[in-house]
C-alpha cells in the first residue's frame, strides 16, 4: 500500500489517480492504465531552463510596458510644447507626423521670406555693381582730362572738350594706362609702329588737329617747363621719353605728372619745333 503522501503527489504532481494504479498492479491480468495528457515531464535542467525563460519574458513585457508608457508620456510632453492639437493623441509617430507637417508650413514661410531677402540682396548687388561702374566711369574720364595737353585755350572748358570728344571717342583702360578708342572701333594707334597710343599722345593729336591749343602747345599732355629740367638742361632734346629721363635725372623728388613737368615740356617744345612726342 501507497502511503498517503506519495498518493497525493501522484495525483497532484502528474494527475494518476493512485488507487486505480493500486488496483492495476495487484491484477492478476494485463491492464491498460491510463496516464493523462496533460501532464508533461521535464527535466530538472529543462524545468529550470523554462524557469528562466519565463523570467525573461516577465521581463520583457515588463519592460515593453515602461517603454509604452515612456512614450506615451513623452508625446504628450512633447504636443504640449509644439502646440499640437489633444486630437492627435499620445501614440508618438503621430505626434511626430503632427510636429512635421507644422514645422513644414513654418518653413515654406521661412523660405519665402528668404526668397524676398534673396531678391532684395540681388538689387542691392545690381545697385552697387551699377554705382561701381559709374565711379569707374567717372575716375577714368578724370584721369582722362589730367592727360589734356598743356596750353589749352582758354574759350571752351576742359569739361566741354571731354563731351566733344566722346562724341566720336571713347576713354578706355589698356595696360595700366588710360587710352582713347574711336567710337565702337579699336584702339588708336602708332600709325607706324601700330602701339596703342597712350590717352595724352592721342589727345595732343586730336587739341593740335581742332586747333584746342595754342600755336605750339599741344605736347602730349603733360604741358613743359624750362628748357633746363630742374636746372640740368634740356638742351636740344627731341624725343619726349629722352625728356622725361632727363627730368627724372635733374628732379628725382618730383614726378611727370607735376605742374613743373608740364610748364618745362611745354617752354621746352616751343624750343625745339621738330619735337617727337612718340619716342
Amino acid at each position: 500500500m501507497l502511503k498517503k503522501e506519495t498518493k497525493d503527489l501522484l495525483k497532484k504532481t502528474y494527475g494518476i489517480d493512485p488507487d486505480k494504479l493500486e488496483a492495476a498492479i495487484k491484477d492478476e491480468k494485463e491492464v491498460d492504465f491510463e496516464l493523462s495528457g496533460e501532464v508533461t515531464l521535464l527535466s530538472n535542467t529543462d524545468l529550470a531552463t523554462r524557469d528562466a525563460n519565463n523570467k525573461a519574458e516577465g521581463a520583457k513585457e515588463k519592460e515593453k510596458d515602461f517603454e509604452n508608457k515612456g512614450k506615451e508620456l513623452a508625446a504628450k510632453a512633447i504636443r504640449k510644447k509644439f502646440s499640437i492639437d489633444d486630437a492627435v493623441g499620445n501614440d508618438i509617430d503621430k505626434v511626430a507626423e503632427a510636429i512635421n507637417e507644422k514645422l513644414n508650413k513654418g518653413d515654406k514661410a521661412l523660405q519665402e521670406q528668404v526668397a524676398a531677402l534673396l531678391a532684395d540682396k540681388q538689387a542691392l548687388n545690381a545697385e552697387l555693381e551699377n554705382q561701381r561702374k559709374t565711379t569707374a566711369a567717372a575716375t577714368l574720364r578724370s584721369r582722362a582730362i589730367e592727360a589734356f595737353p598743356a596750353g589749352r585755350k582758354s574759350d571752351m572748358k576742359d569739361a566741354e572738350r571731354l563731351v566733344l570728344i566722346e562724341m566720336e571717342h571713347e576713354f578706355a583702360e589698356h595696360e595700366g594706362k588710360v587710352v582713347l578708342k574711336k567710337k565702337g572701333g579699336d584702339f588708336i594707334k602708332d600709325p607706324n609702329t601700330h602701339a596703342v597710343l597712350g590717352a595724352d599722345v592721342a589727345l595732343a593729336n586730336i587739341f593740335k588737329e581742332r586747333k584746342w591749343v595754342d600755336d605750339g602747345g599741344g605736347g602730349g599732355g603733360r604741358g613743359g617747363s624750362d628748357d633746363t629740367p630742374g636746372g640740368g638742361g634740356a638742351g636740344g632734346l627731341k624725343t619726349l621719353s629722352a625728356f622725361e629721363k632727363k627730368w627724372k635725372e635733374s628732379n628725382p623728388d618730383k614726378g611727370i605728372m607735376s605742374a613743373e613737368f608740364d610748364a618745362a615740356l611745354e617752354k621746352h617744345v616751343k624750343e625745339v619745333p621738330d619735337f617727337n612726342y612718340y619716342e
